[in-house]
């Protein structure tokens, strides 16, 4: 339990990518992102599982990101947002190009705080 609350103590990055299954096919959306952790919101098809790899694939706006990112993440926790959808948190436990998604979560803060003028460390 107080690996949990450590965790939690990370600030989480809002950070908007798409989700992918591993043969491309949009899934859904992160909500938030940090070195450690991610939520997504998916399809309620999702399958259920303890573990599951998807891929995050970067919204490209108006500079160019990191290519897209395999993910092996533990799902913590599973709730429904609405009849269509669900939201899961999870622990990323494998990343395929770690220098990316470190380069994906600083290029989420800066956008996230250049855009909603967010202010804080």
């Amino acid at each position: 339990m107080n690996s949990i609350n450590e965790q939690r103590q990370l600030r989480r990055i809002l950070a908007v990518c798409r989700v992918l299954d591993l043969d491309h096919k949009f899934l859904g959306f992160t909500l938030d992102l940090n070195r450690s952790g991610i939520k997504i919101i998916v399809d309620k098809n999702f399958p259920s599982g303890d573990e599951f790899k998807i891929i995050l694939s970067p919204v490209k706006e108006d500079e160019e990101i990191s290519p897209d990112i395999v993910v092996k993440v533990e799902q913590k926790w599973r709730t429904s947002t609405n009849e269509e959808f669900d939201q899961i948190g999870g622990v990323i436990i494998e990343v395929d190009s770690p220098e990316y998604i470190e380069e994906l979560i600083d290029y989420c803060d800066r956008r996230a705080k250049e855009r909603y003028q967010l202010d804080w460390q």
